[in-house]
């Protein structure tokens, strides 16, 4: 005999095996993929750890694909990146100037496909003196004082060549 199945208040299947739940994939669930939002503006200091992430739902889960300023970023020495079932991300260890631009994460399952952008600005040694309580006027004569400091040794020290060390 077949067993038939009731639906209760809120359209959920009753009369199912006690404790199963209902499969991933099951159509009467499934959902394209939805993105929230990736944190933006993204700033950190150059040679800190750089990390992007973004989380979506959907069913069947969604893959996740990661770009920098339209090209596809891959894992490598430099760029790790993680995904499991809600979340994917990008981690830089010790982040460059060059590392500066748009990062897009693109999640895709059968039932479609969302995107989000984020921002990164990796600042210079300027921004993590800001950052430790100086302001942008002591970083500027802290830069102009060692800018006139290696002109003056030049003067006087007429031997060595170029800016070393300054």
């Amino acid at each position: 005999m077949t067993e038939i199945k009731k639906k209760d208040k809120k359209g959920k299947k009753k009369g199912g095996k006690k404790g199963q739940k209902e499969k991933e994939g099951d159509p009467a669930t499934a959902a394209a993929p939805k993105l929230k939002p990736i944190k933006n503006p993204i700033i950190v200091g150059e040679g800190n750890k750089l990390t992007v992430k973004c989380e979506a739902t959907g069913n069947p889960v969604p893959t996740y694909r990661w770009f920098k300023d339209g090209n596809e970023l891959k894992k490598s020495r430099k760029v790790k990146i993680k995904s499991n079932l809600k979340f994917s991300r990008v981690q830089i260890s010790s982040a460059k100037l060059e590392d500066s631009g748009n990062y897009t994460c693109v999640v895709e399952n059968p039932l479609g496909k969302d995107n989000s952008t984020g921002t990164v600005n990796v600042q210079g040694s300027e921004y993590r003196l800001q950052s430790n309580g100086w302001s942008g006027a002591d970083v500027l004569v802290l830069l102009l004082l060692r800018l006139f400091s290696c002109q003056l040794r030049d003067l006087t020290e007429p031997s060595q060549t170029g800016m070393q060390g300054c």
